[in-house]
This record gives C-alpha cells, sequence and structure tokens, in this order.
C-alpha cells in the first residue's frame, strides 16, 4: 500500500489520492495498525474536502467510524435476511 500512496501522491487527482489513502488506512487498520490508518483516514479526508467531495466522506463513514479521538473501529456488518442466505 505504502507504493500505491507514493506513486498516486505524484498526481494531481485528489480523488484517486483520496481512494488510494483511505485503502491504505483500512489495510493498517487490518492489521492492527491503527495510528498509521487513523492518519491515513484524515489525509484521505482532506483530499476529499479540497476537491469538494462530500459523498466520498459520507462513503467512508459509512465503512469506518471516523473520529479524531478514538481509534478507527469497524461498523458491524449488516445482517443478512434469511431470505438471502442460501444456507436457510
Amino acid at each position: 500500500s505504502a507504493e500505491a500512496v507514493r506513486l498516486v501522491a505524484t498526481t494531481d487527482e485528489l480523488i484517486s489520492q483520496g481512494d488510494v489513502l483511505a485503502d491504505a488506512a483500512e489495510v493498517h487498520e487490518l492489521v492492527g495498525g491503527t495510528g498509521a490508518g487513523q492518519s491515513l483516514l484524515r489525509e484521505a479526508v482532506q483530499r476529499y474536502q479540497r476537491k469538494g467531495a462530500p459523498q466520498a466522506i459520507r462513503q467512508l463513514e459509512t465503512g469506518l467510524y471516523v473520529s479524531a479521538s478514538t481509534p478507527l473501529q469497524p461498523q458491524p456488518a449488516p445482517a443478512t435476511p434469511a431470505a438471502l442466505d442460501p444456507d436457510v
């Protein structure tokens, strides 16, 4: 993920930068690096804000709890309705 962040940083594509930073934050969160994940997520939000893309920020908020004072916390996945569960 570090290589992707380095490469996208050389572009002027703020949405792409935000997307890559958000993906890198998720990778860090999954491997237990919440401090680095928080920092990357804040950078992603800053890119989206600079671009004027509130929908991208909302999309992040649907998957992660974003707070400057608490670690990233995954949101619980929605329950799968029994009608859609092939094992039922």
